[in-house]
């Protein structure tokens, strides 16, 4: 499977993980462009879509999941605030 982000970003981080709970994998994908965007992975459709930052060239992110009460939160830091 390819998932084509279609402007000129790179990804960043990838994380595969059931999400929303539901039995299907999800992939998040951190871009260059300061997004991350939630994809089905089995049908690649976009679930989500939220920008972060506004990216300079040199920013860093790091992204987990993490559960602190049944549900799973997506965490994530950015260098730039």
């Amino acid at each position: 499977m390819c998932v084509c982000l279609c402007v000129c970003v790179s990804v960043c981080q990838v994380l595969v993980e059931d999400v929303n709970r539901d039995s299907d994998l999800e992939l998040i994908v951190v871009s260059s462009d300061g997004f991350i965007h939630c994809y089905a992975a089995l049908s690649a459709n976009l679930l989500w879509k939220r920008q972060l930052s506004s990216r300079s060239p040199g920013l860093t992110l790091d992204l987990r999941l993490v559960d602190l009460d049944s549900d799973l939160q997506l965490v994530v830091a950015t260098d730039d605030g």
